[in-house]
């Protein structure tokens, strides 16, 4: 058996165990609640089993949509440190939510309903994402300072502007604000995950349709160009399918700008491989053992910061060190 199929075993059993544990250590937590409180325990379980499931499903559905999109968003930018997160892509997405309530208030169909909200948001989202991929990215892929540069002004932005217009919000719009752009992990839209899932599986086909494709692309434009790659359309149909899947990840859980970075560079370095098949299967994996690992040892030891501030720290020092490490050379 090669190191590959070693690892991926190893891989594939510690995310099968780390998906049980997190569903078992709830049940637990909640078990003394329930017997002190003489409460119905036959549903009480089947609540805490329920809402627990959905909070997972969102989990792996957030993961493998940012660790495909980005590792498809580093080959068309031809950049291992960029990701969509870093770039602003999430800013984007918290910024048309509070466009929303702005324009058309609380009792706007756009709030009432999910989808309507998530099609619209999107929508803007694919828009501003073209324009900056047509007068920007395109034309500085090579230059990483500019684009780090970039993704931080968008981010800044994105929340003064967010930021600005609050203030002038009734407190009705601004708490509704406030619950479409402060999501995480514990406070999840049971709707949009029923809404995401077929959403993910759709996505998840059309970027495994894509994998040889993007096997040519990540050889340069040029190259690619050359083995009859119809690079521009590949490129637009890439970055739609990366801005809905962005989209989807930080209605659910929230904004997750390093993960992508830890775990598509992490599956590059412990496989040793440049194909997007097996690295879109890897770097999911990872993602989701990311997560729902670091949730479970935060559950064990009772520990209250959300882990997804725990992956961004994380995140923002491996990025401060991939930076620095040609320096320290």
């Amino acid at each position: 058996m090669d190191k590959f199929k070693k690892r991926f075993i190893v891989l594939t059993l510690l995310t099968l165990l780390s998906i049980i544990i997190f569903m078992i250590i709830w049940i637990l937590k909640y078990k003394e609640l329930i017997f002190n409180n003489n409460i119905n325990i036959t549903n009480a379980l089947i609540n805490i089993t329920r809402r627990r499931f959905i909070q997972m499903v969102a989990i792996i559905i957030s993961s493998i949509l940012i660790a495909i999109s980005t590792l498809s968003f580093q080959t068309i930018t031809q950049n291992r440190i960029l990701t969509p997160s870093i770039l602003g892509f999430d800013s984007i997405f918290i910024i048309t939510q509070t466009l929303i309530v702005a324009l058309f208030g609380s009792f706007s169909i756009f709030l009432a309903s999910d989808y309507l909200n998530f099609l619209v948001s999107t929508s803007l989202m694919i828009i501003i994402v073209f324009l900056m991929f047509l007068f920007v990215l395109r034309k500085n892929k090579n230059n990483i300072v500019l684009l780090l540069l970039i993704g931080l002004v968008i981010t800044q932005l994105a929340s003064s502007i967010t930021s600005f217009i609050q203030v002038f919000m009734n407190p009705e719009d601004f708490q509704n604000v406030l619950s479409l752009t402060n999501v995480n992990i514990n406070a999840i839209n049971e709707g949009l995950v029923l809404l995401s899932l077929p959403m993910m599986l759709i996505l998840l086909w059309l970027f495994y349709k894509e994998n040889k494709i993007l096997d040519v692309m990540s050889l340069g434009e040029d190259n690619a160009i050359n083995l009859g790659i119809n690079y521009k359309k590949e490129v637009n149909k890439t970055l739609i399918y990366i801005t809905i899947s962005i989209a989807i990840s930080t209605a659910l859980v929230g904004p997750l700008s390093f993960l992508g970075l830890l775990v598509v560079n992490g599956a590059k370095e412990m496989f040793k491989s440049n194909k997007h098949k097996k690295l879109m299967l890897v770097s999911s994996m990872l993602a989701v053992l990311s997560i729902l690992g670091g949730q479970v040892i935060l559950d064990l030891i009772n520990f209250k910061t959300p882990v997804t501030v725990l992956i961004n720290l994380m995140g923002g020092i491996y990025l401060l060190y991939i930076l620095i490490k040609p320096t320290i050379k």
